[in-house]
C-alpha cells in the first residue's frame, strides 16, 4: 500500500510457521483460560484429573486455533523477519541495520486489539482489563496500570478523617502496600511469562556492535560490543554528572545552573528591596522569587533531559532495559540538583551569604522572619506548581 511518498508492507505468518518458531524459541504455549467448576485443592489428589470431561476437551483442542495471543504472534513474526538478510551492495543487512541506515522508517504491530480494549475499558474505567492492556500496550504499561489499581484499592481503606489522628500507621501501610505489590507483580510476571524478560530481551536497533565472536551457547557468530568499553563510557558519563568537569557541554550546563541560581538570588533581593520601599509585605518577594525559580527549574529540566539522552545514546546500550536504567539514573541526578539546590541554599546558606549582594546593603537576601517560612514558600510553590505543570502535560498535550 502506498500513501504519498511512503510505502506500507504487511507481513503475516501462517499457523505452521508460528508453531515452529515457538518450539525453536522454547516459548511457553498459552491457551484460552478455562474456568474449573471445582477447586482441585479441596477435592484432594485422588481425583482422576485426566478422566474429567473438561480436561479431555482441553487436551483435544486444536492448538492452532487457541494458541497464543496477538502479542506473542507479533513477537514470533518479528523474531522471524529480523533474521532475514538482505543484499545491499556487498553487505548483508538485517532489519535493525535497515532501520539504522534509514532504508526503512519504522516497523510496528497492527492495532488489532484496540477495539476490544476500548469496549471493555471505556464503559467501566475503574475496572482494569490488565490482560487486554498488556496485549495492546505491553507489559510495562500493564504493570503501571496494575500498580495504580492496587494503590487505589489499598488506599481506600485509610483515606478518611482518621488518617490525621493515626498518621503513624502510614509507615506500616506503605510497607504492607509494597510487599503486596511485590506479590502482585510476581504473579503478573509469572502469568505473562516475563520473569526472564531481561535475558530474552531483543537488541535495540540503535545498538552498534564493533566486533564479532563465537557464542558459547549457540556456537554461532554473533555481534559483540566490548564490555570494558561499555563500562568505561558509563563511568565517564557518571563522572560528567557527578563532577561536572572535562566536557564543555556539561561545564556550560553547570554555568547555566549557577547563573540561574545567582539570578534568582539577585532577583529576590531586588524584589524585596522594592517591596519594602513601597510598603509591601516582604512575603511578596518570596512568592514572586519562588515562581521565578519554578519557571527556571521547568526550563532547565528539558535541557537536562536532552543532555541525559545524548549521553545515554553515546554509551551504546544493547537492550532497552539497560538504556532506560542508565537514562533514569542521569535524569534523577540532574533533576535532584536542579530542583533542590534552591532549597539547600535557603535552608543552610541564605542567612549567612545573603546579607549584602554586590556590596549593596539595600540588596540583601536574608530571611524575612525565619528561614523556615521562606523554605515553606519555596516548597509549596515547587510542589503545587510542579503538580499543575505535570497535570497540564498529561491532560492537554498528546
Amino acid at each position: 500500500m502506498k500513501q504519498r511518498d511512503e510505502y506500507f508492507k504487511t507481513i503475516v505468518a501462517n499457523e505452521n510457521v508460528v508453531i515452529e518458531v515457538i518450539e525453536e524459541l522454547n516459548m511457553r504455549k498459552y491457551f484460552a483460560k478455562i474456568f474449573m467448576p471445582f477447586d482441585l485443592v479441596k477435592i484432594g489428589l485422588n481425583y482422576k484429573l485426566h478422566q474429567d470431561p473438561i480436561i479431555q476437551k482441553t487436551e483435544s483442542v486444536n492448538s492452532k486455533e487457541h494458541l497464543l495471543d496477538s502479542r506473542i504472534r507479533s513477537l514470533v513474526v518479528y523474531d522471524s523477519i529480523k533474521k532475514v538478510e538482505i543484499s545491499y551492495g556487498k553487505k548483508r543487512l538485517r532489519l535493525n541495520d535497515l532501520k539504522s541506515l534509514k532504508l526503512i522508517e519504522t516497523y510496528y504491530v497492527p492495532h488489532d486489539d484496540r477495539k476490544m480494549l476500548s469496549s471493555c475499558w471505556s464503559p467501566n474505567p475503574l475496572r482494569q482489563p490488565l490482560n487486554l492492556v498488556r496485549s495492546y500496550f505491553g507489559e510495562k504499561a500493564a504493570l503501571f496500570y496494575a500498580w495504580i489499581d492496587k494503590d487505589f484499592k489499598f488506599g481506600k481503606l485509610f483515606d478518611n478523617e482518621l488518617t490525621i489522628v493515626f498518621s503513624f500507621l502510614v509507615s506500616i501501610w506503605s510497607t504492607i502496600l509494597t510487599e503486596m505489590w511485590k506479590r502482585k507483580s510476581n504473579e503478573l510476571s509469572y502469568n505473562w511469562g516475563t520473569q526472564d524478560f531481561e535475558k530474552e530481551e531483543i537488541t535495540r536497533p540503535e545498538w552498534k556492535p564493533t566486533k564479532t565472536r563465537i557464542s558459547l551457547i549457540t556456537g554461532k557468530t554473533e555481534d559483540y560490543y566490548p564490555e570494558w568499553l561499555m563500562n568505561a563510557k558509563i563511568t565517564f558519563s557518571l563522572m560528567i554528572i557527578l563532577l561536572c568537569v572535562k566536557i564543555k557541554v556539561v561545564f556550560e550546563k553547570v554555568a547555566i545552573v549557577l547563573i540561574s541560581v545567582t539570578g534568582i538570588i539577585v532577583f529576590r533581593a531586588w524584589i524585596r528591596a522594592l517591596s519594602l520601599k513601597n510598603g509591601y509585605n516582604g512575603y511578596l518577594s518570596n512568592f514572586i522569587a519562588s515562581l521565578f525559580n519554578l519557571m527556571s527549574i521547568i526550563l532547565l529540566s528539558s535541557v537536562y533531559a536532552r543532555i541525559s539522552l545524548l549521553l545515554t545514546k553515546w554509551e551504546n546500550h544493547k537492550t532497552d532495559t539497560q538504556f532506560e536504567d542508565s537514562l533514569i539514573l542521569k535524569l534523577f541526578l540532574f533533576d535532584f540538583i536542579n530542583s533542590y539546590s534552591s532549597l539547600f541554599y535557603i535552608g543552610y546558606f541564605k542567612e549567612a551569604w545573603g546579607k549584602a549582594i554586590f556590596g549593596n546593603h539595600e540588596w540583601n537576601d536574608t530571611c524575612t522572619d525565619s528561614c523556615l517560612i521562606d523554605l515553606m514558600f519555596q516548597l509549596v510553590t515547587l510542589f503545587i506548581g510542579n503538580q499543575f505543570y505535570n497535570q497540564f502535560l498529561n491532560y492537554f498535550l498528546p
